[in-house]
């Protein structure tokens, strides 16, 4: 089983520990368990990662990494809690993919807990709870395109069926986008594009300016970065697993300090603003709420007095 705070399971000192510990305890060969590592960090994106401490990866990565150790047990059955949470878009659609390959190629059974209902569509059957009762259990299909039952079991449906339910076609409803368009150029509805919005236009508030920073002092995690972020604007931060995101929001609040180039707030730079200071400028919330979370690893301690 994979938890939903997947990381209160990790807790070997290398990543190839930690994919190996499962099996060690099984009593797998020493062979077949090397095998079995390799091929599913492998699979997991996180091939040549085996001596880095968990602690250092991303909170995707870390993910990628409670995963891989269960799948390397090779059961018959896999539980799985919120599996693809901290996965960006690409690596939650090949992540599907692999469960139904599981599924249906090497006859494990899968149970996916999830709120995610885009990664259902290769499921077999959904069961949908509400308030300690399953009340309704169908293909996934026949689920997927109720767009009004799943609203009414307080489920977001998909956003296709969705659509096509308020356009009254609900039992028409496609599996993809590609074959939505084609349906809605139909029906007379080609979808329209949208016009370009102009970016506020507020002084600016944050910068970071050639940042260069990582956790290890070989390998940079932000390199030349820059960045301007002005008053008023909404601003997405996008990038796959272990990118840089959150780590360039710990530089922008002071968490940590750049090894060169800088970060500034309100024109002033972090390094110059007290705690306080920086407080009454910027708020975080960080991806996990446990304090060690906060500022390991390691190697990015010493910046916390900067």
């Amino acid at each position: 089983m994979v938890l939903q705070d997947f990381e209160s399971q990790l807790f070997s000192t290398t990543v190839q520990s930690e994919i190996a510990f499962v099996m060690e305890n099984l009593g797998i060969p020493p062979a077949t368990m090397r095998e079995r590592a390799a091929f599913w960090l492998s699979e997991m994106g996180l091939a040549g990662f085996e001596t880095r401490e968990p602690a250092s990866l991303s909170g995707g990565q870390k993910q990628r990494l409670a995963l891989a150790s269960v799948m390397a047990a090779d059961t018959p059955m896999l539980i799985l809690d919120e599996p693809t949470t901290d996965l960006d878009p690409l690596s939650a659609a090949a992540f599907a993919e692999r469960l139904a390959r599981l599924a249906h190629a090497e006859n494990r059974t899968v149970i996916l807990i999830t709120h995610d209902l885009d990664l259902l569509e290769r499921a077999d059957a959904i069961a949908v709870m509400d308030e300690g009762r399953i009340v309704r259990c169908a293909p996934a299909r026949e689920i997927l395109s109720d767009a009004a039952f799943l609203e009414g079991a307080g489920v977001r449906p998909p956003q296709i069926a969705d659509l096509f339910a308020r356009l009254g076609a609900a039992e028409n409803s496609p599996r993809n986008i590609d074959d939505a368009e084609k349906q809605l150029h139909g029906l007379g509805l080609a979808p329209k594009k949208r016009p370009k919005r102009r970016p506020r236009g507020g002084g600016e508030l944050a910068a970071v300016r050639s940042a260069r920073f990582g956790y290890k002092a070989d390998r940079p995690v932000l390199d030349g970065v820059d960045l301007t972020i002005r008053g008023g604007e909404f601003v997405a931060l996008l990038g796959q697993n272990g990118s840089g995101k959150s780590t360039l929001a710990r530089l922008v609040c002071g968490v940590h300090a750049p090894w060169s180039g800088g970060a500034l707030l309100g024109g002033a730079p972090v390094a110059s603003l007290s705690a306080a200071d920086r407080t009454t400028r910027v708020g975080l919330v960080f991806q996990k709420s446990r304090p060690s979370d906060f500022f390991a690893p390691r190697a990015a301690k010493k910046s916390l007095s900067a």
